[in-house]
């Protein structure tokens, strides 16, 4: 008996008995599942880094947007909760307005202030809990509390020349 260099034995899977698996193709097809597999992972994390630059350019457009109205509101309650009125006074767009036939002159806003803070308390606190703007309008809703108690204030804005002045306040009712 010599040496069969082509065995017809076959082994238990069907291969012959002396044959070794082609270990290149094994490899090959490792590499291009792998492959796969980076390429998948890859769109994934694409489309996450496209959703996270996609959420944060409409927060910053949100925020650049907003951000006019807030800053007045946050001027006008900052000064308030200071006791500055006259400061406080110069975000407001008083043309226009008055109290019982009276121009709603700075003098009138200071001692219409000072008699809400002996009445309710002055501005411990303010939060500025939402802004929306629609073209020169916006409503800003905050949270002010006085002594001991917090109310919802919505405040309207409307865009004079390049300014936000505040047009108009509304106390729809207490928090707690």
């Amino acid at each position: 008996m010599g040496y069969d260099p082509n065995p017809t034995q076959q082994g238990p899977y069907g291969q012959s008995q002396y044959d070794v698996p082609d270990l290149p193709a094994i490899a090959q097809q490792r590499q291009k599942a792998r492959r796969g597999l980076r390429m998948v992972l890859s769109i994934i994390g694409g489309m996450v880094v496209l959703g996270l630059a996609a959420f944060l350019a409409v927060s910053l457009i949100s925020s650049l947007t907003t951000a006019g109205p807030r800053n007045a509101v946050d001027g006008f309650y900052k000064a308030n909760e200071q006791q500055d009125y006259a400061k406080a006074y110069t975000y407001l767009d008083t043309s226009g307005v008055s109290i019982q036939g009276q121009q709603y002159t700075q003098p009138v806003f200071v001692q219409a202030s000072q008699t809400i803070d002996r009445v309710v308390g002055p501005v411990t606190k303010y939060n500025i809990t939402n802004a929306q703007v629609n073209n020169d309008t916006a409503t800003v809703t905050v949270d002010v509390t006085r002594g001991t108690s917090t109310m919802a204030e919505n405040i309207r804005l409307s865009k004079i020349g390049n300014d936000w002045k505040i047009t108009g306040l509304a106390s729809p009712g207490s928090i707690h």
